[in-house]
């Protein structure tokens, strides 16, 4: 499968379109899909795809929408050929526990759709959530955010573990201030084994921890926490955006975040062939040992 090919598909096209095209691409490879409506201060849909029969729940995570005014490849069109593959893999290879794909909707919008999932369905049978962002481009594995708690989590150790036998490069950030995913929700809600895996190109790593740690930096006083609205809003005005990044030094992987230069020209179809392997061995890992 050419995942490149398909992120194309998505690249630039509004929100409504994106969701049909991906229940399209659902329905073009067989696979069985439900949707389920929401109106949670945004309308929208979240699509979800179930495999077995357990009665643990193992949930990963992608959004199909994307933010104005960007062309959303990486953000998070990248996701959507990796979990298709998975989906494939998981027809064919029938899981030990219950393993949910789900496409949110309006994660732009504060993770409307995942909250409202979470809101329907609760977490009491879930023991494990991942949430893929911008998985595009890249070689190193940036797990996120991972606290004191998470990082004693079962999920958390099943995942290291096994990056280490593979000899993957990773490391993990306790927070990425500005930066939010579908993790949200189920970790608000109680579960700790909750976060988020995104790709990071070698070269842009310590440009990565500097900004994330800068980020943090106590001198930002009572604009530590409405950091997200300053770096959204900064972008209305392109001078106000162009001086944020020059002052934070912000890594060219979040300078295209958000904005019309997310391009699919910038990904690689060998990492996004990469993470498609690593996802499913993830799984296959989680499915064995929780």
């Amino acid at each position: 499968m050419r995942m490149l090919s398909i992120i194309k598909q998505f690249e630039n096209k509004p929100n409504q379109k994106r969701l049909q095209l991906l229940l399209t691409l659902l329905r073009k490879h067989k696979l069985p899909f439900t949707t389920e409506s929401y109106s949670f201060g945004h309308e929208g849909k979240n699509v979800i795809i179930d495999f077995g029969k357990g009665k643990n729940e193992i949930v990963i995570t992608s959004h199909h929408d994307l933010f104005p005014g960007s062309a959303g490849a990486n953000d998070n069109a990248s996701t959507i050929p990796v979990l298709l593959s998975l989906a494939l893999h998981l027809q064919k290879h029938k899981p030990r526990n219950s393993i949910k794909i789900i496409f949110f909707g309006n994660e732009e919008q504060d993770c409307v759709g995942s909250r409202a999932y979470v809101r329907r369905h609760g977490i009491k049978n879930i023991k494990s959530v991942i949430s893929l962002e911008l998985v595009g481009a890249g070689e190193f594995v940036a797990l996120w955010p991972i606290s004191p708690k998470v990082k004693d989590s079962k999920t958390f150790k099943l995942i290291t573990d096994l990056l280490k036998k593979k000899k993957v490069q990773f490391d993990s950030a306790e927070s990425v201030p500005a930066f939010f995913s579908d993790y949200e929700p189920f970790r608000s809600a109680g579960l700790s084994d909750s976060f988020a895996l995104t790709m990071i190109p070698k070269n842009q790593v310590e440009e990565v921890r500097a900004f994330a740690a800068g980020l943090r930096l106590k001198s930002f006083g009572i604009l530590r926490y409405p950091l997200y609205y300053i770096y959204m809003y900064a972008r209305v005005f392109r001078f106000m955006w162009k001086a944020f990044t020059r002052r934070l030094k912000i890594p060219l992987l979040f300078q295209r975040y958000h904005d019309k230069e997310d391009k699919s020209i910038y990904l690689s179809e060998k990492t996004l062939q990469v993470v498609g392997r690593l996802v499913k061995n993830i799984l296959q890992e989680l499915d064995s040992g929780l």
